[in-house]
């Protein structure tokens, strides 16, 4: 993949992160864990670009990126008498994360909207 093909992932894990939790619930296939999804398209796309592209950012962007991944790195453990969506919609650590997402895509520069459906492909197990 090309830096810009990077950088586009990367910006639609920080768009998907920062919607309310029933468009982030839309924005992935049924058969998938939303909450991991999220996680882990961000882990993913972060790690690739700031491993391959770090002259790409400046200063305050990579602070907002690393402020992202080390909240996610302090998720709490899981209740598994909770929905993934009463979760993404009542959690005070998905609300946090979504206010970072919005702080990142401002630090960018980049429109809060929806990214593309088919952005990425899902294997069902």
């Amino acid at each position: 993949m090309n830096r810009e093909s990077v950088i586009n992932q990367l910006k639609w894990s920080i768009q998907t992160l920062s919607l309310d939790a029933d468009d982030q619930l839309a924005s992935f296939p049924d058969f998938v864990v939303v909450s991991d999804e999220l996680l882990l398209e961000y882990d993913n796309w972060y790690r690739t670009a700031i491993g391959n592209y770090l002259d790409f950012f400046s200063d305050e962007q990579l602070r907002i990126l690393k402020e992202i991944d080390s909240f996610i790195e302090e998720l709490p453990l899981e209740d598994l008498n909770v929905s993934i969506a009463d979760e993404l919609r009542t959690y005070p650590f998905w609300k946090e994360l979504r206010i970072l997402a919005r702080e990142a895509l401002q630090k960018f520069n980049w429109t809060s909207e929806r990214p593309p459906y088919d952005r990425s492909i899902y294997v069902q197990g």
